[in-house]
């Protein structure tokens, strides 16, 4: 069986286009990326707005107010759940077959380490490797971040911005990594728009759907600019 580990220590985000949002909402690292509230198992936005929690500096979210305290009696048992389905989630897009630090082979499955560090997946072979990564996360995430936009950049699944659904430049476009996927946008204003809601754009991702052009959540304030060179 997979060993999966917390790590409470500072995390880049992607390459840091998106962090204007995280230091609003005060949580390091990636947003919460899943699509479902740990403590009840409901849809997240099936009860209104998510709550936002941050936990030790990571992102959080539950269906209600009702399911804070919950956590809160057993974090615990609550992250081990959500570190479980991060690591599922995100597996399948993990672009390395090598340790992180070391670049040697990785070892058989089952003696893997998955780390979840601040809501992103880090797969490692070897104690040892877990001690170098917690010295100097953020060189070793950007090493991981790089992997990500070098193995899926040509396979992207839209031309488009996620967000927005303006056509992206070939040379202008923001380029992110969240829960090991690559995520294009054509400005900052629809990368922050992104870690509010996260797990929605990557559901879209997955399916190759791009939302029409006009339909940031931002426009409506008027706050969507740069977009000529796009078009």
């Amino acid at each position: 069986m997979q060993k999966a580990f917390v790590w409470a220590a500072v995390a880049v985000l992607g390459l840091g286009f998106a962090a204007r949002a995280e230091e609003q909402a005060g949580f390091k690292g990636d947003p919460y990326t899943l699509n479902t509230c740990v403590v009840s198992g409901e849809p997240l936005g099936s009860m209104g707005e998510p709550v936002v929690h941050v936990q030790d500096g990571r992102d959080i979210k539950f269906c209600c107010s009702g399911c804070t305290p919950k956590f809160n009696a057993d974090p615990a048992k609550y992250l081990a759940k959500i570190d479980a389905a991060m690591i599922a989630d995100q597996k399948p897009h993990y672009p390395l077959t090598t340790d992180l630090v070391t670049g040697e082979a990785l070892p058989a499955d089952d003696k893997v380490l998955d780390i979840v560090h601040f809501n992103r997946m880090v797969r490692l072979g070897s104690q040892k490797s877990v001690q170098a990564f917690m010295k100097d996360p953020e060189t070793h995430l950007a090493k991981l971040n790089a992997a990500v936009i070098a193995k899926q950049e040509a396979t992207y699944p839209i031309d488009k911005c996620i967000v927005s659904g303006e056509k992206l430049g070939a040379t202008d476009k923001i380029q992110a990594v969240y829960a090991n996927r690559l995520v294009q946008f054509c400005c900052d204003n629809c990368a922050a728009d992104f870690v509010k809601t996260p797990a929605k754009y990557l559901e879209m991702l997955e399916k190759g759907e791009a939302p029409k052009a006009g339909s940031a959540p931002h426009e409506q304030h008027g706050e969507h600019e740069g977009h000529a060179e796009h078009k």
